[in-house]
This record gives structure tokens, sequence and C-alpha cells, in this order.
């Protein structure tokens, strides 16, 4: 059940809870616990009005999650040769004044983020790092030459 629905439903038992007799309110608790699985005492306090269902996340709002801080970032990182964060950081102040076309308010923005924000955002520009190859090749005369076990049994290649 989706949390839409849960609080349409709560609105609806709060309705029936509040005018209820103790006898019905046992049976509305019993069927919203069943319903959105719910401890009884939670169930309790939703119904009576004290505890209001929570409406935002908690903890700080995003500051950086604007569409054009992100386009702003990131024509500024294409423009700087794709710099490292830490040197990016470093390298905006003097970059800034040369930007025309950044508002001020984005300005302020790029000057003050750190460097682990930076990371975070362009990490979908910077795409999956490619596993590396190794830059040594199997030479064609060492499987050519019998090695010599530990039992004293000699390995000769199939090849």
């Amino acid at each position: 059940m989706t949390i839409v629905h849960r609080r349409s439903y709560l609105n609806q038992i709060r309705l029936r809870y509040q005018n209820g007799t103790k006898k019905e309110k046992g049976k509305i608790l019993d069927e919203f616990c069943a319903v959105c699985s719910y401890t009884r005492k939670y169930a309790i306090r939703i119904c009576r009005g004290k505890i209001q269902p929570r409406l935002k996340k908690p903890g700080r709002q995003a500051k950086y999650t604007g569409g054009r801080f992100l386009f702003y970032l990131t024509e500024l990182w294409e423009l700087m040769g794709r710099l490292n964060s830490k040197s990016m950081k470093v390298a905006i102040p003097v970059w800034l004044p040369f930007c025309k076309d950044i508002p001020a308010e984005f300005k302020l923005m790029l000057v003050e983020v750190s460097p682990a924000t930076i990371d975070r955002l362009l990490k979908p520009q910077r795409g999956a790092k490619p596993k590396a190859r190794s830059s040594t090749r199997p030479s064609l005369i060492k499987n050519k030459i019998p090695l010599k076990l530990l039992d004293r049994e000699v390995r000769i290649s199939s090849n």
C-alpha cells in the first residue's frame, strides 16, 4: 500500500475511530493495523491525531539539486579540460570572471561547492571507468619450456 493510499485510508479511519465506542475502536484498530501493518500503539496515536504523518523527508535540504547548477558546473568542467575536483575547486574563482553567461547566484554556489560534491554531481558525466587491460603479453616460448614441479615430474606443454 502506497503512502498516498495509507493517508486517505487514515482519514476515513480517523473519523470512524473518533465517533466509535470502545469495542468499535478495538475492531477499527485491528483492521487498521492489519491493512497498514502498523503497530497497535502507533495506530492509536495516529487515529487520535496526536501524531501527524511525516510529509517531507527528514534532514537537510539538498542545495545543489537544480538542473541549471549542474549544467553550469558541467560546462565549467568541460572548459577547464575535465579537471579533477580538488584542482577544479581551486580553479573556479580564477575562471568565473571570464564566464559572462553564468548568473550571480550560480557563481556564488560554484565558489562554495566542495570537491566531494563536485565529484558526486559529475559522476554521471564522467561515466564508468573502463577496466584496464594488461600491457604484458603471454610469451610463445614460455609454453614450450618444460617446468620441473615439486614432485620431480616433468610437465611438457601440449602445444
